[in-house]
């Protein structure tokens, strides 16, 4: 009788001890880590606005398509004498601003300028085009299409 009652003591400890683990990880797809390693490249200190003339308007898509939200849109910007790529979000997301982008359109982008792959990249938090604009990431630069559970 008092083996099984350690035997239940010892599988309870593990169960606990499992659960707290599962309890640390961030959520599938969260802000950190391996999970999703591009989710926090936007720089809250490196925010400026830019504009110039759409070169290319490219899709990209996601290994981890969740939601209809795995193929992103990607433009190449002629910005003065530089060419900038802006990563700016969802291709779902971004037809639901009603900002239709077509090549040789000039836009101003206002997002965090990185270097992705040794190249300067904009990843946008806002576009304008003429008198419309499509709001992307909020103030702290996480992105308007994520669940707002999880935005901090």
């Amino acid at each position: 009788m008092k083996k099984i009652g350690i035997a239940v003591t010892v599988l309870l400890l593990a169960g606990l001890v499992l659960a707290s683990e599962s309890f640390a990880q961030p959520p599938m797809g969260g802000r950190t880590g391996r999970a999703n390693p591009g989710a926090r490249i936007y720089d809250v200190n490196t925010v400026q606005t830019v504009a110039g003339e759409i070169l290319t308007i490219e899709t990209a898509t996601n290994a981890k398509t969740r939601g209809g939200y795995g193929v992103g849109i990607h433009l190449l910007v002629k910005v003065d004498k530089d060419t900038l790529s802006v990563h700016l979000g969802p291709a779902q997301f971004m037809a639901r601003q009603g900002v239709k982008l077509e090549v040789k359109d000039r836009i101003e982008v206002r997002g965090s300028r990185v270097t992705l792959a040794g190249k300067p990249t904009i990843i946008a938090a806002e576009l304008k085009k003429g008198d419309k604009t499509a709001r992307l990431r909020d103030e702290k630069g996480f992105p308007l299409w994520g669940g707002g559970a999880r935005r901090r």
